[in-house]
């Protein structure tokens, strides 16, 4: 008992530099549970809903939608990401959180990549064939202690909004790859380096056109000086 409370002590003691904060972790005695890729073609991690987090909150006032996601393995939780919202316009920041407080399977590294795909539609010859794909914005940082990052991306002005048809259709994506593995100690030898596994998840956002506005185009002229022609009135009176 004397020495998890020690443990627990020594991991309340944060770094906090970058806009990320970190926190000194310690190595476990327990055996580490296996994470390895089940047989078949699954995946190593299953995309879960949060049991605290699964609803998707909505801010009544700025009309804002945040969306949180769980990506773990069975009882085993690797990260939770938060994202402020799903719809956006263009010239908008796309900002997500990453949060590894409750993480209990190690994430050396995260990158993450905003992009546009044009993708065949299901009238399309070919549905579903990705014709071109276009990155926008691109983060990475290593994740190793860290307990909360974030990244922003920058949506450009002139950005094509989201597009459905029946032959193609332009689809904004955020796409993030996790490079992580089983929980153990910190050890960087090259055999802890070859246990690691890579994890690829992707998430649609919406680009909203540019709303239309009532304001007339001239708006911000003074209105003394946009009061259109004076003409100066003057009656003829007939001559008697």
């Amino acid at each position: 008992m004397a020495g998890d409370k020690s443990a627990e002590g020594s991991l309340k003691q944060q770094q906090v530099a970058d806009g990320t904060t970190r926190a000194g972790r310690l190595a476990s005695s327990a055996a580490p549970a296996p994470v390895g890729v089940r047989k078949g073609s699954e995946l190593a991690f299953e995309l879960r809903p949060s049991l605290m987090h699964g609803r998707v909150e909505t801010e009544l006032l700025q009309r804002a939608q945040t969306s949180i996601f769980t990506i773990g393995k069975d009882s085993s939780h690797l990260v939770r990401f938060l994202l402020t919202k799903q719809a956006y316009q263009p010239g908008d920041v796309v900002l997500g959180m990453f949060d590894f407080t409750r993480a209990s399977i190690p994430c050396y590294e995260v990158s993450a990549t905003l992009c546009l795909e044009e993708i065949l539609s299901t009238r399309a010859l070919e549905p579903g064939r990705v014709v071109q794909s276009k990155v926008f914005g691109s983060f990475r940082e290593r994740t190793l202690g860290v307990l909360q990052t974030n990244a922003r991306f920058s949506i450009p002005y002139d950005a094509l909004p989201t597009i459905n048809t029946d032959l193609v259709r332009f689809q904004w994506l955020l796409r993030f790859e996790f490079s992580a593995g089983a929980p153990a100690a910190q050890d960087l030898s090259p055999s802890a380096t070859s246990s690691r596994q890579m994890f690829q998840w992707q998430v649609p956002i919406v680009v909203q056109p540019v709303a239309a506005t009532d304001r007339h185009r001239l708006a911000n002229v003074p209105h003394k000086l946009y009061s259109g022609s004076l003409r100066v009135a003057q009656v003829c009176q007939a001559s008697s």
